[in-house]
């Protein structure tokens, strides 16, 4: 087992002591910061240092719903933001539409964070069929909002992503089978080397609780100094 799937495991207490009147109040708080501030780029920490996980997470150059290329370590998963990763594929009938829509709304709970610093990945696992003109429309039928890339690749690419981030089936026939494939989140910050998952399809408050959980120190006292300015 790899070390970034022992790092998984985590205090569930800490997370649980969070309340609904606390993310009002955040929420609240973190709009007030960020109004009128343009949204970071894709490429937001490609020129940063690098972080604990780069000897880890390959550079493979992919392809987004948009048809831009991005780098897996320098542009997805590089830096002091918050990463929620999913796999799916546009022709699945299984468990992915209820996990993307289940997702839109933990985006929609997020408000403008999305794309600012906490970013939205879902990963085709078939790359031969979901051209980023086919995921481009799955974006749009499922009105996915912005800070949500949808990425492509070469199979061998995204074979190798999802067996690194740990979503394989010990089983190799049930792993082989795509019908077959995890409905499970990555949430994560690889400042801090924070990692955990959760179910897809799960409560999205507790997805946001996640979420909460992989913030950096940085993040928190930015947040705590808003609230203590403006009074909330």
């Amino acid at each position: 087992m790899s070390t970034l799937n022992r790092t998984w495991r985590t205090d569930r207490k800490e997370v649980a002591l969070r309340t609904k009147k606390a993310l009002a109040v955040w929420f609240s708080a973190l709009m007030l910061l960020v109004a009128g501030n343009e949204a970071r780029s894709l490429y937001q920490d490609r020129n940063a240092a690098p972080g604990p996980r780069a000897d880890y997470f390959p550079n493979l150059v992919l392809k987004t719903h948009q048809g831009k290329d991005v780098r897996f370590y320098d542009d997805v998963m590089k830096g002091d933001k918050i990463i929620l990763m999913n796999f799916t594929y546009a022709q699945c009938n299984g468990i992915c539409p209820g996990t993307t829509r289940n997702l839109v709304k933990v985006q929609q709970m997020l408000g403008d964070r999305v794309g600012k610093d906490v970013f939205m990945y879902t990963i085709t696992l078939t790359p031969e069929q979901d051209t980023p003109d086919v995921l481009a429309e799955y974006v749009k039928s499922y009105q996915v909002g912005k800070g949500w890339t949808f990425l492509t690749g070469t199979t061998e690419q995204t074979e190798r992503i999802r067996r690194l981030v740990g979503f394989v089936d010990p089983n190799p026939s049930l792993d082989k089978d795509k019908a077959n494939h995890s409905g499970l989140v990555l949430v994560g910050n690889e400042s801090i080397d924070r990692w955990m998952q959760c179910p897809g399809q799960g409560n999205p408050e507790r997805i946001v609780d996640a979420i909460i959980w992989a913030e950096s120190p940085n993040m928190k006292k930015t947040r705590r100094h808003v609230v203590e300015r403006g009074g909330i």
